[in-house]
């Protein structure tokens, strides 16, 4: 996958993350929203109808005309609206005694009120339990959003350790590799990282350059002449320990690899400064002119305290 294609897929799903939750929360709110409307449309209608009927029935033994009408019209809106299948029966109680009860008669106004009673009971049970499953789907709602916040996050989390391992880190490795070239480490060279093809391209394209740098430059005579004697280079690397080559202007020619571990160290500011001084010299380390101003430094013990001399590098010489 190329770099572009990389990033754009890892931004357009942190975008789809954020849009599915902004969904989910719209979801959650549109459905807990008309179930509150629910239970005011279905069980306070009723209740209301239920309330009226008894402030009938409390105002006097025998109700006139205007009374009849008003708990005629509160029973017809209550049967109207009939939302549980337990109410079909107190309905039935009401309308079978309303008239006695109108009338009177104690016996009958006792049943009805007895009825008005249950009827209101039963929408107040089911708004109670309304109100339940709206809480319970406003709670459901509520780990749903911390789900998808929880994927989000981790989503986002790891795009930016692929971006870091992929993008950033590969920039950083080419950064140190060309700030060290800079610096006089003449054979440092971007190591191989994991990342898109452009990010790999650009590691071999830098190291062409580094390698073009370090060439000898040909001339109308013929091809440069090397400063240093061909063998060194070779015979620093079967050393147990650190050796440069440090050129006229100061920048470190050749190294080995421990060399380059010493450069790496705790120290490495400072012996860079020793190597870069005319002659080169450090602390620990034996200093050997070569050709055209060349210098040899090689550290005088090797890491594991051999006590072999340094000089047989340029025994056979």
């Amino acid at each position: 996958m190329n770099l572009r294609s990389d990033l754009r897929l890892s931004v357009d799903s942190l975008i789809a993350l954020q849009i599915l939750t902004a969904a989910g929360a719209i979801v959650l709110l549109s459905r807990v929203a008309p179930a509150v409307e629910q239970i005011l449309a279905d069980n306070d209608y009723s209740i209301a109808a239920a309330e009226d009927m008894l402030e009938v029935l409390a105002r006097g033994q025998t109700a006139d005309p205007q009374q009849r009408a008003a708990f005629a019209e509160a029973l017809d809106r209550a049967r109207s609206n009939v939302t549980e299948h337990s109410e079909t029966g107190h309905l039935d109680a009401i309308v079978a005694n309303s008239e006695a009860a109108l009338g009177g008669d104690p016996a009958a106004r006792r049943i009805v009120v007895d009825a008005i009673e249950q009827l209101s009971e039963v929408n107040h049970r089911s708004m109670l339990d309304a109100d339940v499953d709206a809480r319970e789907l406003g709670v459901a709602g509520a780990w749903a959003m911390v789900m998808l916040s929880l994927l989000t996050a981790g989503a986002g989390g790891f795009v930016g350790r692929r971006l870091t391992r992929r993008v950033a880190g590969p920039i950083e490795e080419l950064h140190d590799t060309v700030s060290q070239f800079q610096a006089g480490e003449r054979q440092r060279r971007a190591s191989p990282v994991d990342g898109p093809p452009e990010v790999q391209e650009l590691r071999e394209l830098v190291n062409a350059v580094l390698d073009a740098r370090c060439a000898p430059v040909a001339t109308a005579a013929g091809p440069a002449p090397m400063s240093i004697p061909s063998w060194v280079p070779g015979a620093m690397d079967l050393l147990p320990r650190a050796a440069f080559v440090v050129g006229p202007n100061g920048a470190i020619e050749a190294s080995n690899a421990a060399a380059i571990d010493a450069l790496a160290g705790d120290g490495g500011a400072d012996l860079r400064a020793a190597l870069r001084s005319s002659p080169p010299g450090a602390d620990g380390y034996l200093t050997m002119p070569l050709p055209d101003d060349y210098w040899l430094c090689i550290e005088e013990r090797a890491p594991d305290g051999s006590p072999e001399s340094p000089l047989e590098l340029v025994g056979g010489e």
